[in-house]
């Protein structure tokens, strides 16, 4: 009995206290130039997104970006009225660094769903979100992806 207890307590402490910390993402880059074009609402939330940080880091960029929303109805009900449409949310990103004159450029593409409501402003109110939402995951990949391409060359 003792034996047991003490070896649950060893066991808990041990494997709760392993020192996993999360890896905190800080970008050795800044961005000095944005161009959007395509869609203007996706545009608009990309590029407030990507003003961050200070200007004076080694690694400067120039980043333009084409954004495309893609709205497609994903659900119909026994009536045949729509229940449920699907956002595609398309980036082609090309970047440049100022200093060397590097380009690269990649696509990002998210996607997800909504429900359609009995109110409209209820279901514009969703689609709102969900932009936001995908936009968001976007912002994340762009920025991973630009790192992870810098810290090769």
């Amino acid at each position: 009995m003792k034996y047991k207890l003490v070896f649950t307590f060893f066991f808990f402490f041990f494997f709760t206290s392993c020192g996993f910390k999360l890896v905190q993402n800080t970008y050795d880059f800044s961005i000095v130039n944005i161009n959007t074009s395509g869609d203007k609402n996706i545009s608009y939330l990309v590029k407030n997104k990507l003003n961050f940080g200070s200007k004076e880091k080694v690694n400067q960029l120039e980043i333009e970006i084409f954004s495309e929303k893609l709205k497609t109805i994903k659900e119909k009900n026994i009536a045949n009225e729509i229940t449920k449409y699907e956002i595609k949310i398309v980036l082609n990103v090309k970047y440049r660094a100022l200093p060397d004159g590097a380009s690269n450029n990649f696509i990002i593409s998210k996607y997800g769903d909504f429900d359609v409501t009995a109110e409209h402003l209820n279901t514009l109110n969703n689609e709102k979100k969900l932009v936001e939402v995908l936009v968001n995951k976007v912002i994340e990949e762009i920025l991973f992806r630009i790192s992870v391409k810098l810290n090769d060359l």
